[in-house]
């Protein structure tokens, strides 16, 4: 197995409270850029690797200097999210129980609308920012980006994060299903979640504790919790003075540090 090197790494966002499952989401998400997740006392850390970074930036210039592009998405982004809802509404709220299938297409529909969502974040959108004062199909792009994420980020809000939102609604389902406190499920992989089908319970004392220590990269090979990842997340840390808040432009230059709720939700959803 690859060893794990700072210097193959920029951090690109950081911020306090993300749950076990929806780290593991964001690593179907960002599996293209290579991925690497550190939960450290709490404070969430994304990577990517250097080289796939710079890709990011490259494509997220292609993508907005195109005419149609940023139109055909938000027109298809938004379908995604009326299919969702539909699809929640009939197939899992109110029951008293959930097939595999059902929760496996819930994941499905949630990676792909925060996959989606990235589009928006700065490692797409930095480029173009760069670009837009000399081109007037940029310009217009990002201006459109910028309105819809509000909209965008609402609905992943309601999705990930609300109290009373999809992801907790689905929990409270399953914890009666399989007898296992709401809690539990967010300290839980989505892979975990379905072992529950098969008879295999998770080990509630050490999942519990992820919070203060777990890492896992785009291929779920490096997944490490307890001392092994308090051993790289201790190599990982370091100054992170030039992050700075973002309050619901489309974009910051630089990273991002502040707290997961739903005004910015996560910069990962900046």
């Amino acid at each position: 197995m690859t060893k794990l090197t700072k210097d193959n790494y920029t951090l690109s966002f950081l911020v306090h409270g993300v749950s076990v499952f929806v780290t593991d989401i964001h690593v179907d998400v960002y599996k293209e850029l290579k991925v690497l997740f550190l939960i450290d006392n709490g404070t969430f850390k994304q990577y990517f690797t250097n080289k796939a970074y710079e890709a990011a930036l490259d494509r997220g210039l292609d993508f907005y200097s195109d005419r149609n592009a940023f139109g055909n998405y938000r027109k298809a982004l938004r379908q995604h999210c009326n299919k969702f809802d539909k699809f929640f509404i009939k197939e899992i709220r109110n029951k008293n129980q959930l097939s595999e299938d059902t929760v496996k297409t819930f994941f499905q529909y949630t990676v792909k609308l925060c996959k989606d969502y990235t589009y928006m974040n700065v490692e797409f959108t930095d480029k173009a920012f760069t670009a837009q004062d000399t081109n007037p199909v940029i310009k217009k792009n990002l201006s459109g980006a910028a309105k819809f994420k509000e909209w965008v980020r609402e609905y992943m809000n309601k999705v990930l994060f609300e109290s009373g939102g999809y992801t907790n609604e689905l929990f409270v389902i399953l914890s009666k299903q399989f007898k296992l406190q709401p809690y539990v499920f967010h300290n839980l992989t989505q892979q975990e979640i379905l072992d529950l089908y098969y008879g295999k319970r998770p080990n509630i004392d050490t999942s519990s504790k992820r919070q203060r220590a777990f890492v896992i990269n785009y291929n779920r090979k490096h997944f490490y919790e307890g001392k092994r990842a308090q051993t790289i997340i201790k190599m990982f840390r370091g100054d992170v003075s030039g992050t700075h808040a973002v309050s619901g432009k489309v974009a910051s230059l630089g990273k991002a540090i502040g707290p997961v709720k739903i005004r910015f939700s996560l910069e990962y959803v900046t």
